[in-house]
């Protein structure tokens, strides 16, 4: 059976993007893109973006965002991004001082865990209010 050109374009940018720093995968990124538009390929961007998604995911594991109101601890770091390795999720870190304090968690796109202190008095304050009614 025939892999389609949306699928073969995306293999290829997983092998081209694997290992290389951020300058280099932005130049590798223009180099494809022309190479799409001299080919005539460029009506395909969406899907080849969409087949390139997939695949890294595929390969090197959907993304996890810990969000907590300062940087993780060495310790504590290691051991979210461990935990997190063994379900092959790729642990990003994200500072909000407006968190207060505590984690929140999202796996992908999806909402997870909310241990974070302004998570907690969201939920107190809808309990108050609900009760008042």
């Amino acid at each position: 059976m025939r892999q389609s050109k949306a699928k073969t374009y995306a293999k290829a940018m997983v092998a081209a993007f694997d290992g290389v720093s951020e300058k280099e995968a932005k130049k590798r990124a223009q180099i494809l893109k022309r190479m799409l538009y001299k080919r005539g390929d460029s009506k395909q961007i969406s899907k080849i973006l969409q087949e390139f998604a997939r695949a890294w995911k595929e390969r090197n594991g959907q993304g996890a965002t810990v969000v907590a109101s300062s940087p993780l601890l060495g310790k504590t770091r290691k051991q979210m991004e461990q935990s997190l390795a063994k379900k092959r999720y790729i642990m990003e870190e994200k500072v909000d001082p407006g968190v207060i304090g505590g984690v929140a968690l999202y796996l992908g796109n999806d909402f997870v865990i909310d241990g974070t202190i302004r998570g907690k008095l969201k939920r107190i304050s809808k309990l108050l209010t609900n009760s008042n009614e």
